[in-house]
């Protein structure tokens, strides 16, 4: 049986992910570096996260990095760093998309709405319109050979009244006004029960800690986030790499929409996935397996091409270990990390433990297979952040020892 065992400099062992929520005082890192030391901790992950005063990835936080990483030196403690502040990856903290639209994360935003017919009048989520169709539905099925585009019935409503002072004279300075576009469907249907299908483009508004996110999907945005992120540390911090400091950790990253994805899809697959965009909204249509399965595939082989290929490509000239846990489509996907991981292991004593989920991020034994198959210098686990406040050490350690049994080397 091969074995796979992790590189030196980065052993097996527990490494906390060290979150950085405060003021950061160089004396009180040097002393929870030596701590961890004491308590033989294999090494840790610096983790900015909410509540971090010093602006992220300047000079004063890079200070703070220095002393934790000469202090890690002085006790033989391996260094990482989480790419991110707080999370998922791909923000720079919000650096990538501040001020630049054009770095805008998207979603795919599919309404469905019953009719009888008649005047119909539907205000559309804000977005782009992608598709919009009307099927005829007899003894409640939909007739999906007779859709018909209405998306010529579609136009644009300032849908919110307001009332505004302002003005170039003081005559005229009480003003209503109306704001806030949105696309808005009017038309007059036959009087028989109908289904409408919209699928829209529309801006991720909301994001965790941030109003937006970035395109992972967009090779020019993912670019920016190396350059701000693992560039930065490059320039501060890169003749220590590949000696005490050792990894760079991916989490959560997962490929969304993206404004590239028809025109890739139909150069991939040879037929318009505007005119299929309602095969996903119901499983009961006849091509929804077939185009469901292609958007997916295919959303996967372009993450791979923007994000996974260019930051393992970087860690590897910069010698440090790509490391994390995120979405994957299959486990191929996990041959791009050195150090393969999940997310697994959030269960109490006396629960049944969540080690073998449904998904490749949610199964220990997911991440320890590609490391075998791979050759990889180990597999990885995050665990334990949603145990809560009450957690105690028994169920610390059965996590810890059903993931040992489970194979993973890196448990963080």
């Amino acid at each position: 049986m091969k074995c796979v065992t992790a590189k030196p400099g980065f052993p097996p062992g527990i490494y906390p992910f060290w979150f950085w929520n405060d003021r950061l005082e160089a004396d009180e890192i040097r002393r929870q570096v030596e701590e961890m030391a004491v308590q033989g901790i294999k090494g840790f992950f610096i983790h900015p996260r909410q509540g971090l005063q010093q602006p992220y990835l300047s000079e004063s936080y890079c200070q703070m990095v220095a002393a934790a990483v000469t202090e890690a030196e002085r006790h033989g403690l391996p260094v990482s760093f989480n790419d991110e502040y707080p999370y998922p990856t791909g923000a720079a903290g919000g650096g990538v998309f501040l001020g630049d639209p054009r770095f805008y994360a998207t979603a795919l935003v599919h309404q469905s709405y019953e009719t009888g017919g008649g005047r119909v009048r539907i205000e559309l989520p804000p977005g782009k319109v992608l598709s919009a169709l009307v099927y005829p539905v007899a003894r409640g099925r939909t007739n999906w050979k007779q859709g018909r585009d209405v998306r010529s019935s579609i136009g644009i409503v300032l849908t919110r009244d307001s009332y505004l002072e302002s003005g170039l004279t003081v005559y005229n300075r009480k003003r209503y006004f109306s704001s806030e576009p949105a696309p808005v469907l009017e038309i007059d249907l036959d009087r028989r029960p109908q289904r409408i299908l919209v699928s829209l483009q529309v801006e991720v508004s909301r994001c965790k800690y941030w109003k937006h996110y970035a395109d992972v999907l967009n090779p020019e945005a993912v670019r920016r986030f190396i350059e701000l992120t693992h560039e930065r540390m490059k320039e501060r911090f890169g003749g220590k790499f590949g000696r005490s400091i050792v990894s760079v950790f991916a989490d959560e990253i997962t490929p969304g929409w993206s404004a590239g994805i028809p025109a890739a899809f139909r150069k991939k697959y040879g037929y318009d996935l505007t005119e299929f965009l309602p095969a996903l909204q119901d499983d009961s249509h006849p091509d929804h397996i077939r185009v469901a399965h292609d958007l997916e595939r295919l959303k996967y082989r372009l993450f791979e091409c923007s994000f996974e290929r260019p930051v393992a490509r970087w860690c590897r000239a910069n010698r440090l270990f790509y490391v994390g846990e995120k979405g994957s489509f299959t486990l191929s996907q996990l041959r791009h990390m050195d150090i393969p991981g999940c997310d697994a292991g959030h269960t109490k004593a006396g629960a049944i433990l969540d080690l073998l989920g449904g998904t490749t991020r949610g199964n220990a034994r997911a991440a320890v297979s590609a490391a075998y198959f791979y050759g990889k210098a180990g597999s990885l686990c995050e665990w334990g952040h949603s145990l809560g406040w009450g957690a105690t050490l028994q169920d610390a350690k059965l996590v810890m020892e059903g993931l040992l049994l489970m194979g993973i080397t890196h448990q963080v």
